[in-house]
């Protein structure tokens, strides 16, 4: 999933969740605010909600 998001989008997210940076440090990082960083992010999570359940709609639990 996180492959398919777009470039700023796909790096934050990696730093995120899976280098565990805090959002501070991604600012300095890529010398970006931090809020701009926190809204990236959470853009980026819900792209990545939608796409899962675009691609898992017709499953039933």
């Amino acid at each position: 999933l996180i492959s398919a998001l777009p470039e700023p989008q796909r790096s934050l997210v990696h730093l995120r969740h899976l280098e565990g940076k805090e959002y501070e440090e991604i600012a300095e990082m890529v010398n970006m605010n931090v809020n701009a960083i926190r809204v990236s992010i959470s853009r980026a999570r819900k792209q990545m909600r939608e796409m899962i359940e675009k691609q898992y709609s017709s499953w039933r639990v």
